[in-house]
Formats: structure tokens, C-alpha cells, sequence
């Protein structure tokens, strides 16, 4: 939802915020994401990230890559990452919601991305006594404990500069159900 947004309002923030959504699209951002965790399953990925990191160096102001798959990136790929978009000050924002949102979603997710865990299969893993012992449960919380995900970015770009947006419940939010709520992600700021 939020990369559909800044995606339709690319033009805008650029001209109006003086905010780069940098790619020629967001499927550059998956690209050079996949580069940078060196999940490089599909051509045209190597390179990506450094193509994406000299157009945000390249841009006066700040800018704003949101892709999911950057939480779980390693200790190593997040000092690339930083490094990389270095001499900007990284600003990490994670936007979670709760589980019972998060649950049907992420499988929803795992099951567009070639994993083939039934429902069924996929709750037993994740509520597991040992969550880690079956890959449904290992691959969700891998992605979901958040302790753990902010430790690592916060490590690296300092507690300060790592932020938590919480989303309400749609039914809370005074919109809709099935309308998602809107969050940030992770951008970067020229000092």
C-alpha cells in the first residue's frame, strides 16, 4: 500500500517535498534490494543497488527507499547498506501492525513468493513450542521479531535515528475495512 502511494505520487514529492522515490519504478527498489541482500534469483539484478545509491546520492535532498525485505537484512548488509548511502544519515522507520493483521498478510506474501505452505501449515509453524524448528514459523519471525530487527538497524544508524510507527486496526483508523492504514519507511537525509 505505501509503496502504491509514494509510487502514484512520485512527481509530486519530488516537486512539491523535494523527496525522491528513486528508481524509474518501485520494482528498482525490489531489484536493487535483492542486490544488496544478494538474493540475486532473477536477472538484472546485479549492480541495482549501486545504480539506486548513486541516483540518491545524486539528489540534493532526502529520499526514501520502502521495501519490506530491508528488515531483515544482516548485520553485514545493513553496514553495506549504510555505508553505501553514506554521506546521508540513514533514518530507519518500521511500520508493524498487530499479529492478527500480520499473520493472513505475511502468508499471503510468502504464498506470491513461491513458498508453498498451506494456511494450516503455516499457523502450525509460526505457533510452534519452537517456532525455529519448521521454515513457515523460522521465515515469519525471522521478519517479525521486532526487538531483535531494531536492534540491529539501531546498532549500526544509532536508537535516534530508528522509529516505530504503530498502525491501529482499520476499525480504528475511521476508515473502511480493507483499507490500509498509511505508514513510512526507511529514507535517508542529507545533513
Amino acid at each position: 500500500y505505501v509503496q502504491r502511494l509514494l509510487s502514484a505520487n512520485k512527481e509530486a514529492l519530488r516537486n512539491r517535498a523535494g523527496l525522491l522515490f528513486p528508481g524509474q519504478a518501485w520494482s528498482d527498489q525490489v531489484l536493487a534490494v535483492r542486490d544488496v541482500r544478494d538474493l540475486r534469483r532473477r536477472p538484472g539484478v546485479a549492480g541495482s543497488w549501486g545504480r539506486l545509491c548513486r541516483e540518491i546520492r545524486d539528489w540534493p535532498g532526502a529520499s526514501i527507499i520502502s521495501m519490506e525485505w530491508l528488515c531483515v537484512a544482516t548485520d553485514e548488509q545493513v553496514d553495506t547498506i549504510v555505508t553505501d548511502l553514506a554521506p546521508a544519515r540513514v533514518e530507519v522507520i518500521f511500520t508493524v501492525r498487530d499479529l492478527g493483521r500480520t499473520l493472513p498478510a505475511a502468508w499471503q506474501e510468502y504464498m506470491q513468493n513461491q513458498h508453498p505452505w498451506s494456511w494450516e501449515q503455516f499457523l502450525d509453524g509460526v505457533s510452534d513450542e519452537d517456532p525455529t524448528a519448521q521454515p513457515p514459523g523460522r521465515t515469519f519471525w525471522a521478519q517479525q521479531d521486532l526487538p531483535i530487527l531494531l536492534q540491529r538497524w539501531a546498532s549500526r544508524v544509532s536508537a535516534a535515528h530508528t522509529h516505530v510507527v504503530t498502525l491501529p486496526p482499520a476499525a480504528a483508523s475511521g476508515r473502511p475495512r480493507g483499507r490500509a492504514s498509511r505508514g513510512h519507511h526507511p529514507r535517508t537525509r542529507r545533513e
